[in-house]
């Protein structure tokens, strides 16, 4: 929670995705998670940590690179939230969701189950959820996207991606543990 009372997301943690504190400095978290459906949590403490790194320095290496990928990814949000309308921002949003389910095999072809809630879209973005409704409406218009049933559509990735102005390829997805 901001000091306003508003609420800001960072992140949309995934199945898979890696949930930790590497600054080593705080002894209780000062973020917020809300999960949204099911998750399973493990907890290591800051001992633990530094054992398994001692004892596998290629889990080592691996942590710290998803930390790296997961500082550039937000860093980008942060830099995009200003910089485009709020259709390109969700589209672009549900477009870099939609290839990370796709990355760990969980999307059936154009589809995948979609658990967030037109709020989170909106605070992550600094937008109302009103403004993400008609954003998602205009989506469903154009063709682009769908949101039903808590499940996201894209019928044309190759269409998205243009209409976004960049290759699928170079879609950033985060690395797996």
């Amino acid at each position: 929670m901001l000091s306003s009372g508003k609420r800001q997301v960072l992140q949309f943690l995934m199945s898979g995705d890696l949930l930790c504190n590497l600054e080593g400095r705080a002894q209780v978290w000062s973020d917020t998670v809300e999960v949204v459906g099911h998750a399973v949590l493990c907890t290591l403490s800051a001992a633990g940590l530094q054992k398994l790194f001692d004892e596998n320095l290629r889990t080592a290496h691996q942590i710290a690179e998803i930390h790296v990928a997961e500082k550039r990814l937000l860093e980008e949000l942060i830099m995009d939230i200003g910089q485009q309308s709020a259709f390109d921002g969700v589209a672009r949003l549900l477009f870099e969701l939609f290839a990370r389910e796709k990355q760990r095999g969980r999307a059936q072809e154009n589809r995948c189950h979609f658990p967030f809630r037109q709020s989170d879209i909106a605070d992550a973005l600094d937008l109302s959820s009103v403004h993400v409704s008609r954003t998602y409406a205009e989506l469903r218009e154009t063709g682009l996207m769908t949101i039903d049933n808590r499940w996201l559509t894209i019928p044309d990735l190759e269409r998205v991606a243009r209409r976004l102005d960049y290759e699928p390829a170079s879609l950033q997805v985060r690395p797996l543990f």
